[in-house]
């Protein structure tokens, strides 16, 4: 099936696909996937942690390999990439139109999360797990997390009028994607918002998701609730994280995305039974919401690709990684203690 990737090029005006650099691209997943054999059994599933409770050792080794990633040279030839960080970016600036607004949100980017994951690993020699930021315990005090310490975390808001982060280890770091569907040389810039953060992440808003039981119910509310609300305490008005196409460019990203699976992943395992394998949804997003985040209308041919045989989400739609990693089935996704992905939140 042909890739989501190439039915966007003539409108990003992206260059051709360079087939011989895949990048990271594990010849194992990938014949586990054409010859539709399944993985090793998870019996030691790697243990994610929350942030604040890692050492500081720990701390600086992930903080270490993201800034691998981010100096590593581009090897996929798209137009605009820099560094692996920008291609990393550039898969989800290319799927931004249809992983946003629809039910395929939290498993598109649980499986994101683990690409990135498995990127630090495998390109940066990292030996850690992808830690979560459990934005809850800072509502209050965002400029206070230990997520923007300076020393031991990814630098602190963003200062001046372009706000751009000018402490910590990414202060003088240049990210290539953005912003939205352009490709210019800018600073990571954040613009924390410590109400938005109150209205949207605090623990009643995560309770409330707990008293539905169906996923039909509750995707739209951890869309525009603590997902969004996520990206928008770091970002504000301006900042990288509220730039819905490029936001992977501020690495906070990826710890929020994690603390948002682990809250998918309790909501599963209240009743594992019934609610592993339920996903519903749309799989477009409504018009409203294309139009007012200045994204690409969705085209026919990602319609058909997403394997759905309808305008509902279901286990069979096919989430694509650009050749990251092999696209996959959400229903290879549900399941984090699976065969599959094998890791666990502590």
């Amino acid at each position: 099936m042909v890739s989501i990737h190439f039915q966007l090029l003539s409108v990003l005006c992206i260059s051709s696909f360079v087939s011989a650099a895949p990048g990271l691209n594990p010849q194992q997943l990938r014949q586990q996937q054409q010859q539709g054999q399944q993985a090793t059994a998870c019996t030691n599933p790697t243990q994610r942690k929350a942030w604040h409770k890692l050492t500081n050792v720990e701390k600086k080794d992930y903080v270490d390999a993201t800034l691998c990633l981010m100096s590593k040279p581009a090897t996929m030839g798209w137009e605009g990439a820099t560094t692996r960080w920008d291609e990393l970016t550039y898969v989800h600036k290319v799927n931004t139109n249809i992983v946003h607004n629809v039910g395929g949100l939290l498993p598109w980017h649980r499986y994101y999360v683990y690409l990135h994951e498995q990127m630090l690993k495998t390109e940066c020699g990292y030996k850690g797990a992808q830690p979560y930021w459990e934005t809850v315990l800072d509502v209050g005090n965002i400029l206070g997390s230990s997520v923007l310490d300076p020393v031991t975390g990814f630098g602190g808001n963003g200062t001046g009028a372009d706000l751009c982060v000018s402490d910590g280890p990414l202060a003088n770091i240049t990210l290539h994607m953005g912003p939205k569907y352009t490709n210019t040389d800018h600073c990571l810039k954040r613009n924390v918002n410590e109400l938005v953060a109150q209205q949207n992440c605090s623990q009643s808003n995560i309770d409330t998701l707990f008293t539905y039981s169906k996923f039909s119910d509750v995707y739209d509310l951890f869309g525009n609730t603590i997902h969004t609300g996520g990206h928008s305490s770091i970002g504000g008005t301006g900042g990288t994280m509220t730039d819905l196409i490029n936001s992977p460019g501020d690495p906070i990203f990826f710890l929020h995305h994690a603390n948002l699976d682990r809250i998918w992943r309790k909501w599963q395992q209240v009743d594992p039974a019934s609610r592993l394998y339920d996903i519903a949804g749309r799989n477009v997003p409504t018009a409203d919401y294309i139009s007012s985040r200045g994204l690409l209308e969705v085209s026919e041919s990602q319609s058909l690709y997403f394997g759905d045989n309808g305008t509902e989400t279901t286990l069979n739609h096919n989430m694509d990684m650009i050749e990251m990693l092999p696209n996959r089935t959400i229903r290879d996704v549900m399941d984090i203690k699976g065969d599959f992905l094998c890791y666990e939140y502590l």
